[in-house]
């Protein structure tokens, strides 16, 4: 229980063995696949060099034939079954990123001091930790800025379809990713109307540009309203009916993250 009447669970010790049971349960999947691979790269570069090498010596075509025939018959018969092997382990890797993310929050966020006055800054420096593609919005070249347009605005008002609206981080890389971030600063908790404005402004920035992926973050330093959590936990807080509210409670040392993802973390 915190200093401000909001009940955070420990997310690192737990999170952690069931990240890595996860992945742990994988990993045979994943080596009978890449165990495949390399056996049809093999059998490629051992027919492409039959086959130049038929070109020398003629006699070696009827090898390479060989080669190709044989090579396609294993191939096709193991196929199916490597191909669902496939399958599953995509869908076991994309299970364990969804599970690790929370955990990394909790480390990015409530392990690690907090660095400078400027919570701002330090709110965006944690966030282009966990994704790295926001770095480009700091592009340490000319070069880098051509490749990779973005947009990175600190306490801003940010276009939307019907208005305008104030966000203190605001950044787009190209129409990869977005992000949303708002502090509220004041002495009483964020209450649900306050995180249900934050989804609709969003929501009407999104309106006038593409982007493949986003993050929204609602950070308060006095902490949230129960009302406030149990709309964050439920499927109406959803940005686009798609992505969950980042959740995070501002204390005088560090954060404390109270909810990231609606569907897989109990907070």
């Amino acid at each position: 229980m915190s200093e401000l009447g909001v009940t955070v669970h420990p997310s690192a010790p737990g999170a952690a063995i069931d990240i890595h049971e996860e992945l742990w349960n994988a990993t045979e999947d994943i080596s009978t696949v890449l165990t495949w691979a390399e056996l049809v790269g093999l059998w490629i570069l051992l027919l492409a060099a039959v086959a130049l090498a038929s070109l020398v010596w003629p006699v070696l075509h009827g090898y390479a034939l060989l080669i190709l025939y044989l090579g396609g018959v294993l191939g096709a018969g193991s196929a199916i079954y490597v191909v669902y092997q496939a399958l599953r382990s995509q869908a076991l890797l994309k299970a364990w990123d969804d599970a690790f993310m929370p955990f990394l929050y909790a480390v990015k966020f409530e392990m690690l001091p907090v660095e400078g006055s400027d919570r701002v800054r330090d709110v965006w420096t944690r966030y282009k930790s966990l994704w790295r593609v926001l770095e480009y919005a700091e592009p340490k070249s000319r070069l880098s800025k051509i490749w990779h347009p973005s947009e990175l605005k600190f306490d801003a008002e940010i276009k939307g379809k019907k208005a305008s609206h104030r966000f203190d981080i605001y950044s787009k890389i190209e129409s990869r990713m977005s992000l949303f971030v708002r502090r509220f600063t004041g002495p009483s908790p964020v209450a649900e109307t306050d995180l249900q404005r934050l989804k609709e402004d969003c929501e009407d920035v999104l309106k006038r540009e593409t982007t493949e992926s986003f993050v929204v973050g609602a950070f308060s330093s006095s902490g949230f309203t129960p009302e406030a959590l149990a709309y964050a936990k439920s499927d109406k807080s959803l940005v686009r009916d798609d992505i969950a509210l980042d959740v995070i409670e501002e204390t005088p040392t560090g954060y404390r993250v109270v909810s990231v993802d609606v569907e897989d973390e109990e907070t």
